[in-house]
């Protein structure tokens, strides 16, 4: 039996783990939340959301046997499931060989819900206790399926949408390097971005 490569995790990831559960989350709800957008059950529910009629490429991909990078071809030590193009895809000499969708929260609340509980606690707005119950109920849903979308994982379009944020002016800007308390990982900025550029 081969065994299974071990995982490896970022200081900062480390550190907002034991945080979670330092607050008082507990160990299996903090799993829950790390490993459920590209799970094997996420999988399940995409492909009842998504079919041919949807696209028509869709038929070109493995629903039936989603799987880590490792598990595709031996490298990448990681635990995300991807829908993978299948081996016999007329897409390959266009796409390649190991072209693959990952599931991806639309708002990443894991790491952005203490900086947007600041933003609202610093702010003056008269509805702040509104706005706060709205972010918590936001923050409910963050590992529901109402929460899961699909983006290619090649093409860096995960790592777009992590690094937008908006500037002092409104405006949304792009950073490759990590702004703290700025970079809010949402769905709505990365289109807003996407459809400026086209």
């Amino acid at each position: 039996m081969t065994r299974r490569p071990r995982r490896t995790f970022t200081t900062d990831f480390k550190h907002q783990i034991v945080l979670l559960y330092k607050q008082g989350k507990p160990a299996k709800d903090i799993i829950r939340e790390y490993d459920d957008d590209s799970s094997k059950e996420a999988w399940k529910f995409y492909k009842s959301q998504y079919t041919s009629l949807d696209w028509e490429f869709w038929g070109e991909f493995d629903f039936d046997n989603v799987k880590t990078r490792y598990e595709k071809d031996g490298k990448y030590n990681n635990t995300r499931y991807l829908l993978w193009i299948k081996d016999n895809s007329k897409l390959i000499s266009e796409l390649g060989a190991l072209f693959s969708f990952g599931g991806e929260k639309l708002f990443n609340f894991k790491t952005q819900y203490y900086n947007l509980k600041k933003i609202v606690d610093e702010s003056s707005n008269n509805d702040k206790k509104y706005i706060l119950s709205l972010l918590e109920e936001c923050k409910e849903l963050h590992s529901s399926k109402q929460n899961l979308a699909i983006l290619p994982t090649t093409g860096g379009l995960n790592n777009v949408k992590g690094g937008l944020y908006f500037d002092e002016n409104g405006n949304i800007r792009y950073s490759s390097q990590k702004i703290s308390g700025k970079q809010l990982d949402r769905l709505d900025t990365f289109w807003g971005y996407s459809n400026g550029l086209f």
